[in-house]
């Protein structure tokens, strides 16, 4: 499959239009690119995160075992949230931002999750996800997997939840 032509302005104010959904995926799939790959300690466990980030206002998250198996993936795309975990499952949701103050860089994120999973959220972070070709094959196949597996019916997490400040240090970091 070849990269498809350069992301512009116009492109993107037209995408829906011109190019349609399954357009735009494939060019969020190919617009993303590794920004940073950290190791963390959880729970006495090391966990490797990798952080995609395409200038279609897209992020994505994956958290790994160090057997480089996915442990949790978080895409976001224009705020909407597509998010699985093996502890809550699939959901979806919408970034909300709380400014605390007019001084610059003083917002905090948080994500409010759907009561039911929203069906065009999960096929568009699918179709991204699929095609991405920075992500590993074995990833891919991982992340279809999860997908597949759907949402959990009793589940206990929240649904408002604090979006980890990483976002937040890195959005300022970068973009300031």
């Amino acid at each position: 499959m070849a990269a498809p032509k350069e992301w512009t302005p116009e492109l993107a104010s037209l995408s829906w239009n011109v190019l349609g959904a399954e357009g735009v995926a494939e060019q969020i799939a190919w617009s993303l690119e590794e920004r940073a790959v950290d190791v963390y300690q959880v729970n006495g466990v090391e966990i490797l995160s990798r952080w995609y980030h395409s200038n279609c206002d897209t992020d994505l998250m994956l958290w790994l075992s160090l057997e480089e198996r996915v442990i949790r993936f978080q895409l976001s795309v224009h705020g909407q949230v597509l998010d699985w975990s093996a502890r809550d499952g699939l959901r979806t949701g919408v970034i909300l931002e709380t400014e605390l103050s007019p001084e610059p860089g003083s917002v905090v994120e948080e994500i409010r999750f759907d009561e039911q999973v929203e069906s065009r959220v999960v096929w568009m972070g699918q179709r991204i996800l699929q095609i991405a070709p920075q992500l590993k094959r074995e990833w891919r196949e991982m992340i279809e997997i999860c997908l597949r597996q759907g949402p959990r019916t009793l589940t206990n997490a929240p649904r408002l939840a604090a979006r980890p400040t990483f976002w937040s240090r890195l959005k300022r970091w970068l973009f300031a």
